[in-house]
């Protein structure tokens, strides 16, 4: 009995030895080791944006644009931008369309008209969609902020039309593609960037019938001259970054 004893007692010494000295070797790192870190979600990694004078002067002549701009970080560095817009009349047609039919004078050109349709009843109906893509050079900064160049595209097609005569129309497409080069800063989650450049665009008018055409032609920007072709880009736009 004593002798049984005697042996279980020396197979339970020589395993707490054992054990004690598996935990003595251990690794520093794997003594210390307090279980794998959540991770960090990226910063700014997407910015929702508005722009506000737009929505009283818009691309086209006498069009107002409610727009809105998504930016989404693809890559260290790097973005993705898309915008749309809806256009719909602006407050300067809808405050001279009186007087600039009575034979006021045009935007585009000067003589009046002794008669036209009342600018009152033009409805404006269409939107804008815009497509870049960026480059934040400066190294030191975190998320989509600083220094940015990359292309930009922009298409707006507007259909204008006399409410009172639905056969009258016309179809203005602005379709612009850009070099650009920008700002943009973002604090406590609220950004602003301002952005410009040099590019290219086609301007046309789709077609209307003769009389659309006696009431809308001043309102397209006439394309004609060396710099027909020409596109100069500005834009401001505030946002939230989440």
């Amino acid at each position: 009995m004593k002798k049984s004893f005697g042996l279980k007692s020396f197979i339970v010494a020589l395993a707490m030895f054992a054990f004690n000295s598996a935990v003595a070797q251990q690794p520093d790192e794997l003594q210390g080791f307090q279980g794998f870190a959540a991770p960090k979600p990226m910063q700014n990694a997407g910015i929702l944006k508005f722009s506000l004078i737009p929505i009283f002067v818009g691309q086209i002549d006498f069009t107002g644009e409610l727009r809105v701009t998504y930016e989404r970080k693809v890559a260290k560095r790097q973005s993705i931008t898309i915008g749309v817009s809806y256009d719909y009349p602006n407050f300067i047609l809808l405050a001279i369309g009186n007087q600039f039919s009575r034979g006021g004078g045009g935007r585009h050109g000067g003589g009046g008209r002794s008669s036209g349709a009342n600018l009152n009843s033009v409805s404006v109906e269409g939107g804008r969609i815009t497509f870049g893509y960026r480059y934040y050079p400066l190294k030191k900064q975190p998320g989509l902020k600083g220094f940015f160049i990359g292309p930009w595209l922009s298409y707006n097609a507007a259909n204008i039309r006399d409410k009172s005569i639905s056969q009258n129309y016309e179809l203005v497409n602005y379709a612009d593609a850009c070099a650009i080069t920008g700002y943009q800063l973002v604090v406590h989650h609220f950004s602003l960037e301002f952005f410009g450049g040099f590019g290219y665009k086609n301007n046309f008018v789709s077609h209307e019938n003769a009389d659309a055409n006696q009431v809308y032609r001043q309102f397209t920007i006439p394309q004609t001259g060396s710099g027909k072709y020409l596109k100069f880009a500005l834009e401001m736009n505030f946002g939230y970054a989440f």
